[in-house]
């Protein structure tokens, strides 16, 4: 049985991959920066806010950084409140709770937006530790958010499954041990194949203890 379960915030527990889009598009738009929709894709792929920027920009003054984050979350903030939960979480989670496997957030997020979406939805109770971009230095490039969040637990690597939709985090997780259950639309199924990902569903009504106990196995 598995000793944890970690949990990527945006498109895995929200559908809020859209707004993030929106809103990253007009902040770069509004600094004069054309970005194709391949190109926004960078955004989707567990960066911090603070790379983001320096992707797109190169260095940045700390104080120009801090204007431009502000006023993308100003934006997303706009639409939060009509923001979807993925199909099935609410459920799977009360079922893990229920079988005493705890449950940690690492996303990529700023702790003040993940906490308030999370309480916002009733979803923050839950979770056993929230592990923010704010906590780590490289984001999901580096494997210490998701080492952080198994130590919040008492748990080794290989004991933990890790939920994700970005492939390049999964292959981050896969490659200190842990398994991976890929969170996506049927397009990207290969995708996350390809990064590593034991299965791939496109919401929770698709798992089951008995199916990430499976995977633990393999």
């Amino acid at each position: 049985m598995t000793r944890g379960m970690i949990f990527d915030m945006d498109g895995v527990l929200f559908d809020s991959h859209p707004v993030h889009r929106k809103a990253w598009c007009e902040v770069l738009h509004d600094l004069g920066k054309a970005v194709s929709d391949e190109e926004l894709d960078f955004i989707l792929d567990g960066p911090t806010r603070d790379q983001i920027l320096q992707h797109f920009f190169g260095a940045l003054p700390q104080g120009q950084i801090l204007s431009y984050v502000q006023k993308k979350d100003l934006l997303f903030r706009r639409e939060e409140e009509n923001l979807r939960i993925v199909d099935g979480v609410q459920s799977f989670l009360e079922t893990a709770e229920a079988a005493g496997i705890p449950r940690v957030i690492a996303t990529s997020a700023s702790k003040t937006r993940a906490e308030r979406m999370l309480r916002r939805y009733g979803l923050i109770h839950r979770f056993a530790a929230v592990i923010t971009g704010d906590d780590v230095s490289n984001g999901k490039s580096d494997p210490t958010i998701f080492l952080r969040s198994a130590r919040q637990i008492g748990a080794e690597p290989s004991e933990v499954i890790v939920f994700e939709d970005a492939p390049s985090a999964i292959r981050v997780a896969t490659s200190i041990g842990m398994k991976c259950v890929g969170v996506g639309d049927r397009g990207r199924r290969s995708e996350l194949e390809r990064a590593g990902a034991r299965l791939v569903v496109s919401d929770f009504t698709q798992l089951s203890i008995p199916t990430i106990a499976r995977i633990l196995q393999q």
